[in-house]
């Protein structure tokens, strides 16, 4: 049978997520509802380097409490029994927002260089209204809403920040190739000034 296959390493998905990004925010000239999926796609890509940053070498770091738990027992069974009697554990990755809260905290000082992010409550409602629109499209009720977009850019400029601390200054993530870095630091800025332009036009008195 012939195969179609293609890859996503850990800074790819990151790095192709934000090009998705970018791609959404040329479009809403055309149309306000791409803003869906720039919400859906950025809560994606911080997901991603919130892991990446928080994963020290293992993925204990990223999962969610009875997961990280339940992995750590059966690792130490392991240590006692023999290899075929090994069954790694399912694992389930940490919620959004508690991942949140582990890179604001000592969790993400694992390295002499390492660096946790600041605490700042208007990145902090920026994240929660991140989370709360992406599972609300996610998980659509169907109703009939009108979303008002004028704060949109201004809480996505916060969302920017936060990756470009991950990415440039946590010190944390590893990068199998380099370029993933360089190209990733690009798209954040080129993202931001969009995103300034559109909080601009967005807040202008003009008609």
């Amino acid at each position: 049978m012939k195969e179609i296959t293609f890859v996503i390493t850990e800074n790819t998905e990151s790095v192709n997520t934000l090009k998705v990004m970018g791609m959404f925010v040329d479009q809403l000239k055309d149309d306000l509802y791409n803003w869906k999926w720039i919400i859906i796609a950025a809560h994606n890509c911080i997901q991603n380097y919130m892991v990446s940053a928080l994963r020290s070498g293992t993925n204990l770091n990223v999962l969610e409490e009875n997961s990280a738990s339940n992995w750590f027992k059966e690792f130490t069974n392991r240590m006692k029994a023999k290899i075929e009697d090994w069954t790694s554990p399912k694992e389930k990755l940490e919620y959004f927002m508690n991942l949140y809260r582990k890179i604001k905290s000592d969790k993400m000082l694992f390295l002499t260089v390492s660096k946790k992010l600041e605490e700042d409550e208007s990145k902090n409602e920026a994240m929660e209204w991140l989370n709360w629109n992406r599972n609300t499209f996610i998980h659509f009720i169907p109703s009939v809403f009108e979303i008002n977009v004028v704060s949109f850019p201004k809480r996505m400029i916060l969302i920017m920040e936060i990756l470009k601390f991950l990415v440039s200054e946590s010190n944390n993530i590893l990068w199998i190739n380099s370029e993933d870095k360089t190209v990733s630091e690009q798209l954040i800025n080129d993202l931001i000034k969009k995103f300034k332009t559109l909080d601009t036009e967005y807040n202008s008195d003009k008609k």
